[in-house]
C-alpha cells in the first residue's frame, strides 16, 4: 500500500482526490476514466424535458439497460451522481449466461481478452482440501466456466459500447434525488453541480444499488434478513504463481478469521475476503496497518505485494415486494441484495434482470406489445430473486452457524467431507450462479409434441458447436428477436412452400427470422457440425425451435406450423391469453 492517506481516502470518496487533482485513481493496470459532467438542455433552458425511458444508476444493470436500449433503437436517458466506474473490484465472476448476453450486445469480444476463466474450486479447512470442483465437464460451449473480470473493468467497456448509440444519453455527475410517479409517465427531479432540473419518463429503470434513491423516494421498503458479520474484502496486487481457481478456507491456519476466500483477476491483481471475528472492531480492522499485517500472515514474510483497495462490509439477504413500482422498474441491487458467496450471484443476476425487461420495454415503446407485458418482468424475476435468497441464506448459515445444532451439524459435514463422498456435496460455500429456468411463465407455450431433451420452454438457450455465416456456436446466431430455429438432415430437404411460409413470417409485424440448422454441411444452413445440437435440443427433421429476444426457449413443435409460431409469439407479448 503506497499512500495511508490515499487509502483512507478511497474509501470515504473516490472522488475526493481527482476533486482536489492530487492522483489518479489506478487499481492494476486499470486507469479510472473521468467523465465530464455536460450540462442538459432541460438545465440550460430552464425546461422540463420527455423522455421515453430513464436509467437511475450507472453501475452494471444501469449501463447494460443503456447499451440494450441502445441495440434496440429505443432512446434512453442515463442519470449517474459518481464521474466514473465503480470502485474497487466488487462483482467480478461473470457467468456463462452473462457472457452469452455480452456477446448479443457486442461486448464479450472486449471483456474476454482481459478476463481470467476459471472452472476449479478447492474448499479447505486449514490447509487440508476437504472438496475439489470442476464446473467445465463438456467443453463444447463457447463459455465454459466463469470470467473473472472485475466490474470496473466490464463497467467501462460498457460505457465505451454505449458511445455507438448517439441516441443514448449517459449524463454523469447528474444526481436523482426525488421520484414520482404518475399515470402515464413519472417526473425526476435531479440534482447537478450547476443546478437543478426535472425531467418526464414514460418508463423509469432503477439500477441505483442497495441504498437507492429512487427505493427510498417511492417509500418501497426492503424486505429480508440482515446477517450480522462483517467481512473485509480487499484487491491486492501481487505476482504470484497460482491457477486460476477459486479458493475457500474453514478456520484457515494463516488467519483467526472463520472463513477466507480468494480469486484470480487481471493485471496480476488477487481478490481476497475474510471475515471478522466476533469481537473485531470493523473501523479498527479496516486501517490499512491491520489489513497488511493479516495480508502478510496469509502471503508469507517474503511475498511482495500492494493493496489497490479495501472496504468492510456486510450484507443483507432481501428484495423489493413488487419488481414494478408503477412506471418505476427495479432491477439489480435497487430490486434484491443477495450474498456475495457463490458465483457472483448478484451482479451475475443483474445482468439477466435486464435481460429479462429491456426487450419488454423495447417492444411496449415501439407499440408492438401492451403495458401489461410490463408486469411479466416481475412474474419471471421475482421467483429467481426468491431462489437466489434461499440459497444464500443457507450459504450463510453453513458457513456461519447461527445455532449451535447448526455448528454441530457443519462441523460434522467439515470432519466427514475428506474420508465420506456424500458429505463433500453437503459443503455450501455458495452455489454457483446459473441460467435462470423461466418455466410456468404466462408468456411461454406449452409443449404439444413428446420431447426427450430438458431444454423445454422456459429454459436459456444451451450453446453448441456450428459452423456458420455467423460464427462457430450457436449462441453467435441468436441475435435479441424472436427467430426460429429450423431443422432438416439437408438444406435441400426443405420444400419450396416451406421457404414461402418463413418469408411471411418475416415480414410479419413482429417479426421471426428464421435459420436453418442441417446434419450436413451447406452454404445457406448452419451446420451442426457435432451433432450436439440434434442431441441437446432433441431435433428431429422437421422440428422448431422458438427463441424470444433474450434467447429463452418459448416454443417448440415437431412439425413447423406458421400459425402456432404466430400465436407463441403474440402469447410472449401478452397479446393474448
Amino acid at each position: 500500500m503506497t499512500e495511508q492517506s490515499t487509502y483512507t481516502e478511497y474509501r470515504a470518496d473516490p472522488r475526493a482526490l481527482r476533486k482536489r487533482g492530487e492522483t489518479t485513481l489506478r487499481s492494476g493496470n486499470f486507469e479510472y476514466p473521468t467523465y465530464p459532467f455536460v450540462a442538459p438542455a432541460e438545465l440550460t433552458e430552464k425546461r422540463v424535458g420527455h423522455h421515453k425511458v430513464a436509467i437511475v444508476g450507472g453501475g452494471l444493470s444501469g449501463l447494460m439497460a443503456a447499451v440494450d436500449l441502445g441495440t434496440r433503437g429505443i432512446p434512453c436517458v442515463l442519470f449517474d451522481d459518481n464521474n466514473t466506474v465503480s470502485l474497487g473490484s466488487r462483482s467480478i465472476a461473470q457467468g456463462k449466461r452473462t457472457l452469452e448476453i455480452a456477446t448479443r450486445l457486442g461486448i464479450a469480444q472486449r471483456m474476454v481478452p482481459k478476463g481470467v476463466f476459471w472452472s476449479k474450486g478447492n474448499t479447505l479447512i486449514q490447509d487440508k482440501i476437504l472438496y475439489s470442483f470442476d464446473i467445465l465437464p463438456d467443453a463444447n460451449e463457447q463459455y465454459q466456466a466463469f470470467l473473472s473480470l472485475p466490474q470496473y473493468y466490464v463497467e467501462d467497456i460498457l460505457v465505451q459500447r454505449a458511445k455507438d448509440f448517439p441516441h443514448v444519453d449517459i449524463r454523469w455527475s447528474n444526481r436523482v434525488v426525488d421520484v414520482k410517479n404518475g399515470e402515464r409517465s413519472a417526473r425526476l427531479s435531479v440534482n447537478t453541480p450547476e443546478g437543478a432540473y426535472a425531467i418526464d419518463a414514460d418508463w423509469v429503470i432503477a439500477c441505483d444499488g442497495i441504498r437507492s434513491s429512487v427505493r427510498t423516494a417511492l417509500g418501497i421498503p426492503f424486505e429480508g434478513d440482515k446477517f450480522v458479520e462483517a467481512f473485509v474484502i480487499c484487491d491486492v496486487k501481487m505476482a504470484f504463481k497460482f491457477p486460476p481457481q477459486r479458493m475457500f478456507w474453514f478456520d484457515p491456519r494463516f488467519d483467526k478469521s472463520n472463513i477466507a476466500l480468494m480469486h484470480q483477476q487481471p493485471d496480476s491483481i488477487w481478490r481476497v475476503d475474510w471475515q471478522l471475528g466476533p469481537n473485531d472492531d470493523p473501523v479498527e480492522e479496516a486501517k490499512p496497518e491491520k489489513i497488511n499485517a493479516r495480508l502478510r500472515t496469509m502471503f508469507g514474510p517474503d511475498v511482495p505485494f500492494e493493496t489497490q483497495f479495501a472496504s468492510i462490509y456486510s450484507f443483507e439477504v432481501r428484495r423489493v415486494k413488487n419488481f414494478r413500482a408503477g412506471r418505476v422498474l427495479f432491477a439489480g441491487d435497487a430490486a434484491h441484495q443477495l450474498s456475495p458467496f457463490g458465483g457472483g450471484r448478484g451482479g451475475n443476476s443483474a445482468m439477466q434482470d435486464v435481460d429479462n425487461l429491456v426487450w419488454k420495454i423495447a417492444h411496449v415503446v415501439q407499440g408492438k406489445a401492451p403495458e401489461r407485458l410490463i408486469d411479466s418482468y416481475n412474474a419471471e424475476r421475482a421467483p429467481v430473486a426468491d431462489e437466489n435468497m434461499q440459497l444464500s441464506r443457507r450459504a450463510a448459515e453453513f458457513i456461519n452457524p447461527s445455532s449451535k445444532h447448526s455448528l454441530a451439524i457443519r462441523n460434522a459435514v467439515l470432519a466427514l467431507a475428506p474420508k465420506q463422498p456424500f458429505a463433500k456435496v453437503l459443503i455450501n460455500t455458495g452455489r454457483l450462479s446459473v441460467a435462470a429456468n423461466l418455466r410456468g411463465s404466462a408468456l411461454l407455450t406449452p409443449d404439444a409434441d413428446e420431447w426427450k431433451t430438458s431444454i423445454a420452454p422456459g429454459n436459456a438457450a444451451v450453446d453448441a458447436p456450428v459452423k456458420g455465416p455467423r460464427g462457430d456456436w450457436l449462441i453467435n446466431h441468436l441475435d435479441g428477436a424472436f427467430q426460429l430455429m429450423l431443422y432438416a438432415e439437408r438444406f435441400g430437404d426443405i420444400a419450396p412452400d416451406t421457404f414461402t411460409r418463413l418469408a411471411e413470417l418475416a415480414r410479419a409485424a413482429i417479426p421471426v427470422t428464421t435459420f436453418v440448422v442441417t446434419r450436413e454441411a451447406g452454404d445457406n444452413a448452419v451446420h451442426d457440425a457435432k451433432g450436439l445440437l440434434r442431441t441437446r435440443y432433441d431435433l428431429t427433421p422437421g422440428s422448431a425451435v422458438l427463441f424470444r429476444p433474450d434467447q429463452h426457449v418459448v416454443a417448440r413443435w415437431r412439425k413447423l406450423d406458421p400459425a402456432a409460431v404466430r400465436a407463441a409469439v403474440q402469447r410472449s407479448l401478452a397479446l393474448t391469453d
